[in-house]
């Protein structure tokens, strides 16, 4: 299942102060970067951020207590053991406690933000806005020949970019954010990284 992107091309228009195109190549271009750099923010992260609903097997990290892989957490629906429902469980904001269970257990839960939060919306418009720069520049999303900086400015932020090596992977498409910034988003929303067996909506 594919995942919403976390911002739209409407909030992306605006920050950059744009008028929204309305002719279909353009705005599937918006449409298509900023899936791109909602994939981003989610693997600088470690979790998928909008609110969902997973099931996923985990391991305790000390007898009867699991830490939950994705936060906020609204709800576990659903704890079972080989095949069988747990009938009594507890949950703290990020925890699951099972009592007297010391092996694997699998766990449905809903869990992220609607809506998500400014931040976030924020700095995937600015990944968004790089890669949409550099296209612009460069007519692809690399970043190529004569182009060894340049920064975009969303709200109130400016943000430069340092052109990699040719070849250089994400950060040569423009996906790439200050570490400062990585830091700060990793620790006000980071999480385990859930490892999905059945995504139900």
């Amino acid at each position: 299942m594919a995942l919403e992107p976390l911002a739209t091309p409407e909030q992306l228009a605006a920050r950059l102060g744009v008028t929204l195109p309305d002719d279909d190549p353009a705005l599937a271009q918006y449409e298509e970067l900023l899936i791109d750099a909602s994939a981003e923010m989610r693997s600088i992260i470690g979790q998928p951020l909008s609110k969902m609903t997973s099931t996923t097997e985990l391991w305790p990290d000390r007898p009867g207590r699991y830490e939950l892989p994705a936060w906020p957490v609204h709800e576990v629906s659903a704890v079972v053991v080989d095949g069988q429902p747990v009938g009594w469980y507890r949950t703290g904001p990020r925890t699951l406690c099972v009592p007297r269970q010391c092996g694997p257990v699998t766990v449905t839960f809903t869990h992220g933000w609607d809506p998500i939060p400014d931040d976030i919306v924020k700095w995937t418009c600015v990944l968004a806005a790089s890669s949409l720069a550099a296209a612009e520049s460069t007519e692809s999303l690399g970043l190529t020949a004569g182009v060894s900086q340049r920064s975009e400015k969303i709200d109130d932020y400016q943000v430069s970019f340092q052109t990699p090596e040719a070849g250089g992977g994400d950060s040569a498409a423009g996906l790439t954010l200050p570490q400062r910034i990585i830091d700060r988003l990793r620790a006000a929303y980071g999480g385990g990284g859930v490892h999905w067996l059945e995504v139900q909506g």
